[in-house]
């Protein structure tokens, strides 16, 4: 049986030249993609701080899962385990910088 994703890859972006919008638009795009910036950064701080709670958690697991696996509270660190593990599978920092990035031209452009 073939292994199932659990996500699919974010669409490509496209990206539209600034000349092409509005000129009422810019001020109020250029407000949300500053705010996006900053939404940002602390996302990869909280990510950070994930990775490392996680690799805590990994080294808890390796050293108790042989002395604890039948009982109720390690069943709830194992799935704790799997699901921290999923969310840093998902690279949700990556996704959201790429989104940002796309409103400043094609990636060879990008400064």
């Amino acid at each position: 049986m073939a292994a199932v994703r659990r996500h699919v890859k974010p669409p490509t972006l496209v990206c539209t030249p600034r000349a092409s919008v509005d000129a009422a638009h810019p001020p109020t795009i250029d407000s949300v993609l500053k705010q996006l910036k900053a939404c940002s950064r602390r996302l990869q701080a909280a990510l950070s701080m994930h990775r490392t709670e996680l690799q805590v958690l990994e080294r808890l697991y390796y050293k108790g899962k042989n002395q604890h696996r039948t009982a109720l509270f390690w069943q709830r660190v194992a799935e704790m385990r799997r699901l921290g593990g999923r969310v840093d599978e998902m690279h949700i920092d990556d996704v959201v910088e790429s989104l940002r990035l796309a409103f400043w031209g094609e990636p060879p452009t990008r400064t």
